[in-house]
């Protein structure tokens, strides 16, 4: 009887899925193609007909996982929509949940294959070709769209995307992360850097360049390089046999961490006088302190929560490296329309679709942590999303010990590793959105300020990785600013978040402890949006009440009580000799004074008090000095930081505020 196409076909599919099935059992040495013909239903003879070996089998399933692959993406809603970059991310993760069903039998493969690379690199050819084909089609839609140069070594370039592919498939393999979420960011952040590198034109221009050296410089001089060989390693002897001055970082990390501007000030310090040395290091360190910071603001994460905290501390940095961490505050570049459906499907185990009426996958605001999207409910809400970044929960640990190590060249590291360890705690706090949404709850309930919004959480489209509140319409307070408000409106808003600050701490013992302006909307109705409730602060009421007493102590000259209250609230080493206790004594006094100017008169105008920052400044650097006397309080790190990034806020917004209160001025 004759046999049909279809059923031939029928038929190879049915023997290379027996053979997933029986190699993955028992593994590809042991398997037998009897084994196989029988799980597939046919005879010992006749699976010869459709494959000779086992090899075979294995490259007949990558060449059926290809042309499902090419007819998944060619069928999928509005593929030809994303960018280049989008479409790659959706290509090969596409590829990957094709796999995931023959996990094992994929990784069981790839050893196999592993084993006879040459043999491999033949019969995989025409599965390159056609991937290079859907490569190459990707490439040239972008092209003619202008999203990307022409590309001069187009087909070396797609072959190049190939063994990335193999790469990340075998990653993949290896990854143990939840929802393979490190894959996931591997191929968003790997793929982002590639697509930038080839959108700039580099490329070409490094082809170009190759090609110019090699023709014109490199063949001609083979000779010339042989001879001084012998001088090159002299040389180098005599500069390894060299005294280097002691404080040049000497390893790879060190020097790496120190940043070429240090190393450079390193190299001069024993060749300058004393007053040069002193404006070199500090030219050094304002410039590596810039170029740190500048590099967290482009990641996200651990890193840029830490950059956005310090740009809120006590004048730490330079006022430009600041501004440039003011960008970070709402203007994070987003994760890809890709990345951001799969993120939200693996945290609720089910499409997009499913779980809300509508979505919109372009971020209307990207964080640190998150980003927020606007979505609909399926009860016609409309919704703020915030979807956690994939693997970012799992990071922290490692991230903190990874911007330490990149802080520790700055002088400042000693101030501001105690922040840091407060970050860690609080950002362990700040992945679990469950937690936030309690959060949520707790202060829409129990926080009463006329003036003052806050969002409801949607639980039925809430859990660990996605939180999702009724959306506050409305510019965040930096964007706000820019439109030139009046100055009844900007004192209004300035207030309310005064009055939001100190009924939290004293009323509720608990503040929202995140005060970058991206997480103050300011609604059309002229309310104050307040989200983003992640970081939250808890503190104990003696701790609460204690720390109420030191403004009124201060103004009021009573200094021997000031102190006390400094060793209650475990701010000044107990065990300090007479002569330091007195520098602490006044040095604290003065900060206490300085504190004390903004409850000295009814409302505290910004505006005409030029000098408060600055003195403020000052006595920061002055008290920086005695800092290990200085018993640094955890509670004080988030505190102090609420408290005056609130200050700075309304300092930048020229406004005029009453700080008095009943809880700390009765």
């Amino acid at each position: 009887m004759k046999i049909s196409a279809q059923q031939k076909e029928e038929t190879r599919r049915n023997i290379i899925a027996a053979a997933v099935d029986v190699m993955t059992a028992r593994g590809f040495k042991a398997a037998t193609m009897r084994e196989i013909a029988r799980a597939a239903g046919v005879g010992d003879a006749t699976i010869y007909n459709y494959f000779p070996t086992k090899d075979k089998i294995l490259y007949g399933y990558y060449q059926d996982h290809m042309e499902t692959w090419i007819e998944r993406l060619r069928n999928m809603e509005a593929f030809h929509e994303l960018t280049l970059t989008e479409q790659l991310q959706c290509a090969f993760e596409t590829s990957l949940e094709l796999y995931l069903p023959d996990r094992e039998f994929v990784a069981e493969s790839f050893k196999v294959l592993s084993l006879s690379l040459g043999q491999s690199y033949r019969n995989m050819q025409p599965i390159r070709e056609r991937f290079g084909d859907m490569i190459r089609d990707m490439f040239a839609a972008a092209i003619e769209a202008g999203e990307i140069p022409d590309q001069m070594f187009a087909d070396l370039l797609y072959m190049v995307f190939w063994d990335y592919y193999m790469g990340l498939v075998f990653y993949w393999l290896h990854d143990s992360s939840e929802g393979f979420a490190n894959t996931s960011i591997l191929n968003d952040k790997s793929l982002d850097l590639a697509l930038a590198f080839i959108s700039s034109g580099l490329m070409n221009k490094l082809f170009d360049l190759g090609l110019f050296m090699f023709r014109q410089h490199i063949l001609s001089r083979m000779e010339v390089f042989k001879d001084h060989a012998a001088g090159l390693k002299s040389a180098k002897r005599k500069f390894k046999g060299d005294r280097v001055p002691a404080n040049i970082p000497k390893s790879k990390l060190q020097r790496g961490l120190a940043g070429g501007k240090m190393l450079k000030y390193l190299v001069k310090q024993p060749f300058i006088d004393k007053s040069r040395r002193e404006r070199e290091k500090d030219r050094a360190l304002n410039e590596s302190a810039e170029a740190v910071f500048k590099g967290l603001c482009l990641l996200k994460g651990t890193a840029l929560k830490i950059a956005q905290t310090l740009s809120l501390e006590m004048d730490v940095f330079p006022e430009n490296v600041r501004r440039e961490l003011a960008k970070s505050y709402n203007q994070v570049p987003p994760m890809n329309r890709v990345l951001i459906k799969k993120a939200v499907s693996n945290a609720f185990g089910a499409p997009v679709a499913d779980v809300f009426k509508a979505f919109d996958p372009v971020a209307f605001a990207a964080a640190s942590l998150g980003q927020v999207h606007r979505a609909g409910s399926f009860g016609g809400e409309s919704l703020a999303v915030k979807v956690q970044y994939p693997g970012i929960a799992e990071t922290i640990r490692s991230d903190v010990t990874l911007i330490k190590s990149l802080l520790y060249p700055l002088r400042e590291y000693e101030l501001i590793r105690p922040v840091i360890n407060e970050i860690q705690a609080r950002l362990l706090e700040e992945v679990d959105y469950e937690n936030e949404a309690a959060n949520i709850a707790y202060f829409r309930k129990n926080l009463k300020i006329a003036g003052l919004l806050v969002p409801r959480v949607h639980l039925e489209s809430s859990n660990r990785q996605v939180l999702s509140t009724s959306l506050v319409e409305g510019q965040p307070l930096n964007q706000w600013l820019q439109t030139l408000p009046d100055q009844d409106s900007v004192n209004h808003v300035a207030q309310t978040l005064n009055d939001l600050f100190i009924e939290s701490l004293y009323g509720l013992n608990k503040i929202h402890a995140d005060p970058n302006p991206g997480n103050f909307i300011i609604c059309p109705d002229g309310r104050l949006g307040l989200v983003d409730f992640g970081c939250v602060k808890a503190f104990d009421p003696v701790f609460v009440d204690l720390y109420r007493q030191l403004p009124r102590t201060a103004v009021a000259g009573q200094k021997d009580r000031h102190f006390e209250l400094l060793h209650r609230l475990r701010i000044i080493k107990a065990d300090l000799d007479a002569a330091t206790r007195e520098k602490m004594y006044t040095i604290m006094y003065r900060v206490g004074r300085w504190i004390g100017r903004l409850f000295e008169v009814e409302a505290f105008d910004f505006r005409t008090n030029p000098d408060f920052f600055a003195e403020g400044k000052q006595l920061t650097y002055e008290l920086h000095k005695l800092r290990k006397h200085v018993d640094m309080n955890a509670n004080f790190v988030f505190l102090d930081r609420t408290r005056y990034g609130l200050l700075r806020l309304f300092e930048t917004m020229g406004a005029t505020v009453r700080i008095q209160n009943p809880y700390e001025w009765s």
